[in-house]
């Protein structure tokens, strides 16, 4: 119980004593929302500002503050539980955010967060960087990681997976459905680096190289065309 209260606490202190003038109850409640739209879009501790709070916990009690604000503000409606249709959780040791230093301003930031929260496409995530390099200059590496997990996230839910995690040079894939007779089929189609589960794919990542990265990229496609392959079997001509 503490903890949360301690973490929560804190961050709202940092959000007050940052926002002393005028206007400080919609800078703190814009806050609440950039700390939990980097939440929304990573589904995981990769926010920076989370890591000391369980996230789902987290995650609730933001969402409840939200909620409260908008009710306050009249725009309370039953749409945002459709919205979050189950998108796959990532948990990789990817630092992913966008930095003040990189847009100053807070609702512009906000407003880039709500865009990547709705991506449904590997071709907006190219169309957004693409803007913010126009708008902003070169991406830094925490926020080229963000646009990663965006992706990789894309990617992930139209392969079949629900959360994907880094342990070591391992990533572990969990399936939606487990693999049944096909575990040999799909061992062999994803390559020698992975070992099939019943619904776990673990895969041994290349140590001390930055290539693990499209490495998982390639890795998603192959289980997508496995899976893709399999449901045109299935099917009936």
């Amino acid at each position: 119980g503490m903890v949360v209260d301690i973490g929560l606490a804190g961050e709202r202190l940092k959000a007050i004593l940052e926002a002393s003038e005028l206007g400080a109850g919609f800078r703190i409640a814009m806050r609440d929302l950039e700390i939990r739209g980097a939440g929304n879009i990573l589904g995981s501790e990769q926010s920076g500002h989370i890591h000391a709070v369980g996230f789902d916990l987290y995650s609730q009690l933001l969402n409840e503050a939200v909620g409260e604000l908008k009710e306050q503000r009249g725009q309370g409606d039953g749409a945002t539980e459709a919205e979050t249709k189950t998108q796959a959780r990532v948990s990789l040791r990817l630092s992913a955010h966008i930095p003040e230093s990189y847009i100053a301003h807070l609702p512009t930031r906000l407003a880039i967060y709500q865009r990547l929260t709705g991506v449904r496409s590997g071709k907006e995530v190219e169309d957004i960087r693409d803007e913010l390099r126009d708008r902003f200059g070169a991406l830094p590496d925490v926020v080229e990681n963000l646009l990663y997990l965006v992706d990789l996230k894309l990617r992930a839910s139209d392969a079949g997976v629900e959360t994907i995690t880094m342990s070591g040079p391992t990533v572990t894939l969990t399936l939606e459905e487990s693999v049944g007779g096909a575990r040999l089929a799909l061992e062999k189609a994803l390559g020698p680096e992975a070992r099939v589960g019943n619904r776990q794919v673990h895969v041994s990542m290349r140590s001390g190289d930055e290539r693990w990265r499209e490495d998982l990229t390639a890795m998603l496609g192959r289980l997508l065309d496995f899976k893709e392959t399999l449901l045109a079997k299935e099917i009936p001509a």
